[in-house]
């Protein structure tokens, strides 16, 4: 009899997670509609609701389209961001969130980085961490096959090729590796946010009578520094700006 109810309880499990799957297709397919009918308050409602069941880089990249129709660019360029998060290499995603900058207030200019950093920050775009991670798995297997070819192979051509494939194939396997561990701590660490308010006071410390630095505007981009007063968060931006503002009038990516 206990073994007849563990089955009836995984068979409605199963079902309960089919009819949850059908539910979230019409939900999402509903909010396309929504989109292509320029019924963009519709499509974000849909999307949200899809989105909070679990994370999709499409469906942020579409929640980020209808957001930039709707003209909060805010919203948009944080789902942008969102969406390269989850997909890295995604040019739509890249294309766009160009555009959602070029309609912001602050025309904020990066510090350029050393060349071998831009380097390894373009190469750590090109795969995802789930990317990375397969590369080096299949990397590593390779390397291990040719080491077994270099031992116990008499065939001078297989071992020579062997010899050079097995350190190339560790290499590669000990980048992606980093690469993957590097995205992955990105993701959890989440310092990168988004000003979410028409116009914010920076100020040179946490206090609303502290005097404005400067100000920024919905849609810039910033990296929290200092999470350690209450409601209020130590903030940098790309060219090297630091200051201080609330914790409401940002989201963080």
């Amino acid at each position: 009899m206990r073994h007849l109810i563990i089955i009836l309880l995984s068979v409605l499990s199963l079902g309960a997670g089919a009819d949850t799957i059908d539910t979230l297709q019409t939900l999402k397919t509903q909010a396309d509609s929504a989109y292509l009918s320029e019924q963009y308050d519709a499509a974000i409602s849909g999307y949200e609701q899809v989105l909070a069941s679990g994370k999709s880089a499409e469906v942020m990249y579409n929640l980020g389209n209808a957001y930039y129709r709707k003209g909060k660019m805010g919203r948009a360029i944080l789902c942008y961001e969102r969406t390269l998060r989850l997909d890295p290499g995604n040019s739509d995603a890249l294309h766009n969130l160009d555009m959602a900058i070029s309609n912001t207030a602050d025309k904020v200019q990066a510090e350029r980085p050393f060349f071998f950093v831009s380097v390894y920050r373009w190469l750590s775009t090109r795969l995802s961490v789930d990317g990375w991670g397969t590369l080096g798995v299949i990397c590593f297997g390779l390397f291990c096959i040719t080491f077994i070819l270099v031992r116990f192979t008499d065939n001078e051509r297989v071992q020579a090729v062997s010899q050079t494939g097995r350190w190339i194939a560790l290499g590669v396997a000990v980048v992606a590796n980093v690469l993957a561990l590097t995205q992955r701590q990105s993701i959890t660490d989440r310092t990168g946010a988004i000003i979410m308010d028409a116009r914010v006071k920076v100020g040179n410390t946490p206090s609303d009578k502290a005097s404005e630095s400067f100000t920024l505007h919905e849609g810039t981009r910033i990296e929290i520094t200092d999470t350690t007063i209450t409601d209020w968060a130590g903030i940098r931006l790309s060219d090297g700006r630091e200051g201080w503002v609330r914790t409401s009038s940002l989201e963080r990516i």
